[in-house]
């Protein structure tokens, strides 16, 4: 929460360079590790493998759109598709219970009845 408050409050929702704690890598450690070890346990070694390549690949890929987001003239504001999703991580940032996902698919969010295109 404090990536919310501190670092990105409802007024100041960019900025030139990215601001972090690093909190998130905190917060989602112990899951993630939990995750890996039932894969690690259930599929063949070259599955778990690949499957690990994949994971580390889109943690990367929302950790870099996540900074871009909050990053004023981003090089990717070119996209609507980001443009998109800026809107739609901000609405997350006004209302914390909603938009928990970004950058490639909303899936989830829809799934759980979190996903909102505008605060009413």
């Amino acid at each position: 929460m404090k990536h919310h408050r501190v670092h990105y409050p409802i007024s100041a929702l960019m900025s030139k360079t990215y601001r972090s704690n690093n909190e998130g890598f905190v917060a989602y450690t112990p899951p993630a590790l939990i995750i890996v070890y039932g894969l690690y346990i259930t599929l063949p070694y070259q599955d778990f493998i690949l499957s690990m390549i994949q994971i580390i690949i889109m943690v990367c890929m929302n950790e870099y759109i996540h900074t871009q987001i909050h990053t004023e003239n981003s090089w990717l504001e070119k996209y609507k598709w980001f443009n998109n999703t800026r809107q739609l991580h901000f609405i997350h940032h006004k209302k914390l219970i909603s938009n928990f996902t970004f950058g490639v698919d909303f899936s989830i969010d829809k799934l759980n009845g979190t996903y909102l295109k505008k605060i009413i």
